[in-house]
């Protein structure tokens, strides 16, 4: 008869602990977090419009993000300050990196906190939209109607009340006036 093939850890030996299981699957886990990264990146999220005046005024911008496994997960924060303009027509945030080209459709939930006459919380969409880093948002049409539209001020001239949402004033927002957007999408 042959000899008897000898297997091994692969790590160097050691006496048996009073745990052995749990003493493993520790020293697992802790390789494991060695190589998963927790870092979060920050990044100032640019935001514009279609129209021919851009978004300005005292406003925060504010965001972080982070990649794992073909997902990146955001959070971006808008906060508007004592003059906020939102320049005029369909407002977009844009994103740390462009979502997959292939997958054409991606949605993450939006809230608006509006400290207008008539305002309150507003939950939406943003939709990343595919191989884009520009992200348009979706916010229902006003208190009454809970209908989605994309996040607009005014025309030209910025009449209160004819944004989306609908509150007196242009696109919902007045001094401290919030918009996050958290979630994640691939890739």
């Amino acid at each position: 008869m042959g000899a008897t093939t000898t297997f091994g850890w692969p790590f160097p030996e050691l006496a048996d602990p009073a745990n052995g299981p749990a003493g493993f699957q520790a020293g697992l886990q802790g390789a494991e977090n060695t190589v998963k990264d927790k870092t979060l990146t920050a990044y100032t999220p640019a935001w514009t419009s279609t129209g021919a005046t851009q978004p300005g005024g005292t406003v925060t911008k504010s965001g972080l993000y982070r990649v794992d496994n073909g997902r990146c997960t955001i959070w971006i924060d808008l906060l508007a300050g004592a003059s906020p303009n939102g320049g005029t027509g369909n407002l977009y945030l844009s994103l740390p990196i462009a979502p997959a080209a292939a997958m054409s459709m991606q949605v993450m939930p939006v809230w608006l906190f509006s400290t207008a006459s008539g305002g309150g919380i507003y939950a939406g969409l943003a939709r990343p939209l595919a191989g884009q880093t520009a992200m348009p948002i979706y916010l229902p049409l006003g208190t009454a109607d809970t209908r989605l539209s994309q996040w607009r001020n005014a025309a030209d001239g910025n009449a209160s009340g004819t944004g989306i949402p609908a509150v007196p004033a242009a696109y919902g927002w007045m001094p401290g006036s919030e918009l996050v957007v958290a979630g994640s999408y691939f890739v």
